[in-house]
């Protein structure tokens, strides 16, 4: 578990005050909107767990040349766990590029179109439900022609976010009374979950949905198989006695969203879907939306029996 009080008492690590030392990390980048700063070693006091990115201001291996890309948001680019913790640090090789960031398709692309020059033997992407919101907001983003900070209000004023931290603690549990988050006490832990969440409408959304897959398939068009996973989110994952309507209809939709992603990437020739059973509610922070080292030990050890390298 990481070292910090922080996020071992469950506190949600996008908090404004936690969450301001991350974006101090980020920098404004034409390629993908942002990247991290490259080459940083932090120890766990900075963030609350120890943290390294690489020569491409990235996560995880960065051979350009390698046969294998890893393809994803945060659950692929690993976060919230000591350096070592990470899932994929057990089981990818030097093999592998790890072209994973929290931002669009689009801007996985312009990643994936920049560095990548290798011989596409393999692509595995893990599918997450913000993929969908996420294309929406940075192809708003890209065309804006603002940074990222800019265009999403990102905010890292110290005092700000005090501010603003005490504003978000007040809402939670008028929030949870409206079903939208579920809020409980379990062995003296608070856990907290968002009910409204990477909300998506396929059908108003056609067109950003036929945009997203021209990008999804340019990247995986090319491999020799691609792999696709889906593991359940949190908020899947609640305990049933917790959970409210609210939670089951977004729960719903991250169903309707994953149908909608495999039928978009289903003509390739050598595609395998597979959907990990291991991670359960205990493998997530009480009230963050990350895995904790033991989730992420969980996924590895589901992941290596595919034998993907």
């Amino acid at each position: 578990m990481p070292t910090s009080s922080n996020l071992v008492n469950g506190q949600d690590f996008f908090l404004p005050l936690l969450n301001r030392k991350w974006l101090l990390l980020l920098e404004p980048d034409a390629i993908s909107g942002y990247r991290i700063r490259p080459n940083i070693q932090l120890a766990a006091e900075e963030l609350g767990f120890s943290f390294n990115s690489n020569s491409l201001g990235l996560r995880g291996p960065d051979n350009v040349n390698a046969d294998n890309v890893l393809l994803g948001t945060s659950f692929a680019m690993g976060f919230a766990v000591n350096e070592g913790q990470d899932w994929w640090a057990s089981v990818l090789n030097g093999n592998w590029l790890n072209i994973s960031l929290a931002v669009g398709v689009n801007r996985l692309r312009s990643l994936y179109d920049a560095f990548y020059v290798g011989a596409k033997r393999c692509a595995v992407v893990i599918y997450h439900p913000n993929f969908w919101p996420y294309a929406r907001q940075y192809e708003d983003q890209e065309t804006s022609n603002k940074s990222p900070h800019d265009f999403f209000g990102w905010q890292t004023d110290e005092r700000f976010c005090a501010a603003m931290q005490v504003k978000i603690l007040g809402t939670r549990e008028i929030k949870a009374q409206s079903e939208a988050a579920v809020t409980f006490k379990r062995d003296g832990v608070e856990h907290y979950i968002e009910s409204v969440i990477y909300q998506f409408d396929f059908v108003e959304q056609a067109e950003l949905v036929k945009r997203s897959f021209a990008h999804w398939n340019h990247i995986l068009s090319g491999f020799d198989r691609v792999h696709i996973i889906r593991t359940r989110m949190k908020q899947e994952l609640c305990p049933s006695e917790y959970k409210n309507s609210t939670l089951e209809a977004t729960c719903h939709g991250f169903d309707e969203g994953w149908r909608v992603f495999c039928e978009g990437v289903k003509e390739h020739p050598d595609l395998s879907i597979h959907e990990c059973s291991s991670i359960k509610y205990d493998h997530f922070y009480p009230s963050e939306g990350h895995w904790t080292a033991e989730g992420n030990a969980t996924f590895a050890k589901w992941f290596s029996t595919l034998n993907i390298n």
